[in-house]
C-alpha cells in the first residue's frame, strides 16, 4: 500500500505547525527513525530526515534511493553517500536549536552527522512527533479497522482450533505466527521502547502467563530461555485443565491493534477466575466509556482503580510485586505510543486517538485473567475495533 501524496502533505503541514507553536526556538530538525521517516515519507530505508523552520524538508537515502523514489510520494528525496553530503544540499548555516528523537537515536549516530550540522543545542523531538502521530487521520483509521476485524477474526474462529493436547507453548506461538501471517498479519512488530524483543506478543500456557519478565506488561512469559525470554517456552505441555493466554498483536500496512483473550483448555472455568474475568471486563468497559475527547487519561486510571473490588489489587496488572503502573497504552504505527492511561498523564484525550486497553489479574500458580481490546477515542467514548471484551473461552 502507497501512502498518499496528499496524506504525506497533510502530515508535514501539520508537523511544521506543531513545531511553531510547542518548539519556537527551533532551527532544524532530524529525523533518524525508521517509523517516523514512514510516517512523513511512505517509505523506510537508510536515511535521514530533515526539516528547516524556513518550511522546506529533505529525505536523504543512502539505501536504497531507488526504492525510496518508488515507493514514497515525497518530492525532495536526494541520495547520500555520507552525511557530508547533507550540508551540500541544505547550506552550511548555523543550527543553533535542533530537535531530533533523544529516546531512540544512539550519541555516536548522532554525533557523527552533527561534525557538519554543527548544533549548538540539542533538544527532544519524541513529545512534539508523538502528540502527532497518537491522532489518526481517516486515512489510518481506515487501515486499524481493518487490522481489527481481521485480529478478532483470527482470534475468535482460528485460535481455538490451533490448540492440541500435548503441544508446547514454543510450538503453539510458532504455530499461530504462521497462521496469522496467512491471514495478513505483517509478521513483525514495531515498538517505540529502547531494545524490544519484536516477537509478536505473549502467549503461555497456564503458570508460565505469571512468571517474572522484564518486557513491561501485565502478563508474564517463560520464554525459550534466557537468551530469548519472548515466545515461547519449548518445556511446557499443554494439557487439560490449563488457562492459555493469549495476548498478540495484528499488524498490516505498518499498523498494530492489540487484543487479548483467555482460553481454558479441555476444562470448566472456575468461580474464582470466572469473577476475575468479569472484573476485568467491568474495568475496562468503564474505561473505555469515559476515553471521550477532553477527558484525562488520570481520571480514568484513578477511576479505573477505584472501582476495583480490594481482593484483586495486590496481583492487578501483574503478580504481586511486578505490577505494571498503567492500564491502557495508544497504539498505531509502533505498538506502544502515545498516551498512556496512567496515573500521571494529565494531558486531554482528543478525538481519533487509538488506545488498547488491558486489565488483567494474575493468580500464583494458575494464570492470567484479563482482556484487551484497542479503541478509538470518540466524543462518546471509547469504539472497539478489535471486538467486545468477552469471557474466558472453553476449548474442548
Amino acid at each position: 500500500m502507497i501512502l498518499l501524496k496528499t496524506e504525506i502533505e497533510k502530515r508535514i503541514n501539520k508537523f511544521y505547525e506543531l513545531m511553531n507553536k510547542n518548539c519556537p526556538d527551533w532551527d532544524i530538525a532530524v529525523m533518524f527513525d525508521r517509523v517516523n521517516q514512514y510516517y512523513f515519507t511512505g517509505t523506510m530505508q537508510n536515511s535521514v530526515l530533515v526539516f528547516l523552520r524556513n518550511g522546506t524538508t529533505y529525505y536523504f537515502v543512502k539505501k536504497s534511493y531507488k526504492r525510496a523514489k518508488v515507493e514514497s510520494g515525497f518530492e525532495n528525496i536526494y541520495p547520500m553517500s555520507s552525511f557530508r553530503d547533507i550540508i551540500k544540499i541544505i547550506g552550511d548555516n548555523k543550527y543553533i536549536n535542533g530537535y531530533t528523537e533523544t529516546s531512540k537515536v544512539p550519541i555516536a549516530l548522532f554525533n557523527m552527522i552533527n561534525k557538519y550540522l554543527n548544533i549548538q543545542n540539542v533538544k527532544s523531538l519524541d513529545g512534539v512527533i508523538g502528540y502527532q502521530r497518537s491522532i489518526k487521520s481517516p486515512y489510518e483509521l481506515e487501515i486499524m479497522k481493518e487490522v481489527g476485524r481481521r485480529h478478532y477474526r483470527f482470534t475468535i474462529d482460528i485460535i481455538p482450533k490451533l490448540l492440541k493436547e500435548g503441544m508446547s507453548e514454543l510450538e503453539f506461538a510458532a504455530l499461530c505466527g504462521y497462521e496469522m501471517i496467512k491471514y495478513g498479519h505483517q509478521g513483525l512488530l514495531q515498538h517505540n521502547m529502547f531494545q524490544p524483543n519484536a516477537s509478536s506478543g505473549e502467549i503461555a500456557f497456564g503458570e508460565n502467563s505469571v512468571y517474572p519478565t522484564a518486557f513491561d506488561g501485565p502478563g508474564g512469559s517463560k520464554g525459550m530461555y534466557p537468551a530469548q525470554a519472548r515466545m515461547g517456552n519449548p518445556d511446557r505441555i499443554l494439557k487439560p485443565g490449563d488457562l492459555v493466554f493469549v495476548d498478540w498483536s495484528f499488524a498490516m500496512y505498518g499498523y498494530h491493534t492489540d487484543k487479548t483473550q483467555i482460553f481454558m483448555f479441555k476444562g470448566k472455568v472456575c468461580d474464582e477466575l470466572m469473577a476475575a474475568q468479569r472484573e476485568c471486563i467491568k474495568i475496562e468497559k468503564l474505561a473505555a466509556d469515559m476515553m471521550k475527547t477532553g477527558e484525562l487519561p488520570s481520571n480514568i486510571y484513578n477511576s479505573a482503580l477505584g472501582s476495583l473490588s480490594d481482593g484483586y489489587k495486590d496481583n492487578f496488572m501483574g503478580a504481586n510485586g511486578e505490577n505494571v503502573k498503567f492500564l491502557g497504552h495508544g497504539i498505531g504505527l509502533c505498538l506502544d505510543e502515545q498516551p498512556v492511561i496512567s496515573a500521571k498523564n494529565n494531558i486531554p484525550l482528543e478525538e481519533n486517538m487509538t488506545i488498547a486497553v488491558e486489565p488483567k489479574i494474575s493468580f500464583k500458580g494458575i494464570g492470567v485473567a484479563g482482556v484487551e481490546e484497542t479503541y478509538i477515542v470518540t466524543k462518546n467514548g471509547g469504539v472497539s475495533i478489535t471486538g467486545e471484551p468477552c469471557e474466558i473461552i472453553e476449548v474442548n
